[in-house]
């Protein structure tokens, strides 16, 4: 891969080993025979659309991720026991800051990566709407 610049006149070349040094630390690429995996860890707040109660791996949180709705386990143990201890609740409305973890396979016809999965790897805490006051 070459890099230029149009206001640096400096070329800059990097091979295929060098890549994988430029990426980001919370991003990972897996090679296998069959496919190449991407696992990206970003901590994000991803408003709640319906929580799941049962334990992982039945089911799962959707949640909204870029205007999308996504699935998602929740593998912060610490976090479920509270939600069912009744530490945590949630109102309509309600986001997790937390930890998100996608892994994306790569589509060789047509040389994109696709999510596989998504996954709540810590959850830091929940915010909740400000409650509206009363214009009555």
């Amino acid at each position: 891969m070459i890099l230029k610049e149009p206001d640096n006149p400096e070329i800059t070349a990097f091979n295929k080993e060098d890549i994988k040094y430029l990426s980001k630390e919370d991003e990972e690429i897996i090679e296998t025979t069959d496919h190449i995996k991407k696992v990206m860890k970003k901590r994000i707040r991803l408003k709640l659309f319906k929580p799941a109660f049962e334990p992982k791996p039945k089911h799962k949180w959707d949640l909204f991720y870029n205007d999308n709705v996504i699935h998602a386990l929740i593998l912060d143990d610490s976090f479920f026991r509270k939600v069912l201890d009744r530490k945590v609740s949630f109102k309509n409305g309600d986001s997790l800051e937390c930890d998100l973890q996608i892994v994306e396979t790569k589509n060789q016809e047509f040389n994109v990566f696709q999510p596989d999965s998504y996954n709540i790897k810590k959850v830091y805490k929940v915010h909740h709407l400000p409650k509206q006051e009363s214009i009555l």
